[in-house]
């Protein structure tokens, strides 16, 4: 049984850290989640940019309770409903989008399930608060500066932020910094 979106948010805020993963075969993504989970990660965003992402996440999903019970499992780059779909049927936890459509969230909503868009300036942010989303990923580093989640934080306050983090290496100690100093919800 999934846990409720409150749960879900809960268990990112404990967490800190959302892990954000890229996988091509089943077996390395396995072997990588679970070692992550003994290491005390909890929550997992398996993106989809692979052409074998709906095995390799069912496969996740389905050797879940052996060997990381209370992971939480996301997908990402989800752009349309017909993958939300499947993902949802698949046992995702949550869904996490590069854009904020409406159809997406619907079937999330039907789902009950937390559905995180991604935002990239202040008009997506108030759109997707408009639309009832309890968290948002903003890019801050890799494209707006680090400051940017403090800026962008008065727009929706009431929405919790998740920076995304630069891609190919990890954060500069400064950028870090920044975002763990910010109101930032997780990273």
């Amino acid at each position: 049984m999934r846990p409720k979106i409150e749960k879900v948010i809960k268990t990112i805020r404990s967490a800190t850290v959302v892990s954000v993963c890229h996988y091509k075969e089943s077996e390395t993504a396995i072997n990588d989640i679970t070692q992550r989970y003994r290491e005390g990660q909890r929550v997992f965003e398996i993106s989809r940019r692979s052409m074998n992402a709906r095995r390799i996440f069912a496969e996740l999903v389905q050797c879940r309770p052996q060997r990381f019970p209370d992971a939480v499992l996301g997908v990402g780059i989800i752009l349309e409903a017909k993958s939300a779909r499947f993902f949802l049927r698949a046992g995702a936890d949550f869904l996490v989008s590069p854009i904020t459509q409406l159809d997406i969230k619907k079937q999330c909503d039907q789902a009950r399930i937390l559905w995180i868009p991604h935002c990239f300036i202040a008009k997506d942010m108030v759109y997707a608060s408009k639309l009832r989303c309890p968290v948002i990923k903003i890019f801050p580093d890799d494209v707006s500066g680090p400051n940017t989640v403090c800026n962008q934080f008065s727009v929706a306050p009431q929405v919790r932020i998740l920076p995304n983090m630069p891609k190919g290496g990890s954060p500069t100690l400064r950028s870090f910094e920044h975002i763990v100093l910010s109101p930032a919800y997780a990273i």
